[in-house]
This record gives structure tokens, sequence and C-alpha cells, in this order.
């Protein structure tokens, strides 16, 4: 049986994903983010603390570097971050149109 871990996320609230790619479609910001792959994925660093990303900072040479002090890091060397997926419908034609009957 393999003993690694699972999941790469540290077991601390306040951590740094680094070098990760997002969709820019899902990101809002206040400044201009610019696609870097022809899928419209941008490289970025995001910060999470208390399970909420606080930051997404874009990664690029032209922009002062920051330190992470003693926040765990974990470096995705270019993989990507999703949103999750929220299967949220439901059945209108059974739950509010569909008329009722009595099957006595």
């Amino acid at each position: 049986m393999n003993n690694q871990q699972s999941s790469i996320i540290p077991n601390t609230s306040h951590y740094w994903l680094k070098n990760t790619h997002v969709p820019i479609c899902f990101v809002e910001t206040d400044f201009e983010m610019p696609s870097q792959t022809r899928e419209g994925l941008s490289l970025v660093d995001i910060e999470i603390n208390q399970g909420v990303i606080r930051q997404i900072l874009h990664s690029s040479v032209n922009q002062p570097l920051y330190t992470s002090g003693d926040i765990p890091t974990v470096n995705l060397k270019g993989g990507q971050v999703w949103p999750c997926f929220v299967d949220m419908h439901t059945h209108l034609d059974k739950g509010y149109t569909w008329v009722r009957c009595s099957c006595r």
C-alpha cells in the first residue's frame, strides 16, 4: 500500500498555490490579466486563507517580487486550477408543471 498523501494541499488554513494556470474568464481583477496561452489561460499565484481566495497575482517578470514569508507554498508547476462544478438544476416538468393525478 502506498503511504504517500493523496493531497498536496498543506494541512494549514493559510497557503499559496504558485505557478498555476487559470482560465482568465473566471478571474475578476482590477487590472488587465493577459492570456498567456491560446486556450485563454494565465499563469498566476493564488493566496488561500481560511478556505477563501484572498488574492490572485499574475506571475510576471515585470511585477515586483513578493515573498510569502512563513506561509506554506505549493508549486503547481503550471498545472491548472478550476472552480468546483456544482450541479444545480431542477426538473420543472416533474416538480411544478406536471399535473398530479390521484392514483387510488
